[in-house]
């Protein structure tokens, strides 16, 4: 299932706008979720995440330099 609701290229160019802003991103695409699943199946990505942070390293970032 795909989400129906949000699509893709909505969320991309969300983070095109916090790449331009200066913001760290890191794009973690849930192939097959839904709108209401998503926060579901990618937990356990968010949780390694945040945990890699605690101890102090720098957050993933995705965004290219233009």
């Amino acid at each position: 299932m795909k989400d129906t609701l949000v699509r893709p290229a909505v969320t991309e160019n969300y983070m095109q706008g916090l790449c331009k802003a200066g913001s760290a991103v890191q794009w973690h695409p849930v192939p097959n979720s839904g709108h209401l699943l998503v926060s579901h199946d990618s937990a356990g990505a968010a949780i390694d995440w945040i945990a890699e942070r605690f101890p102090g390293a720098p957050a993933p970032n995705d965004c290219r330099a233009n």
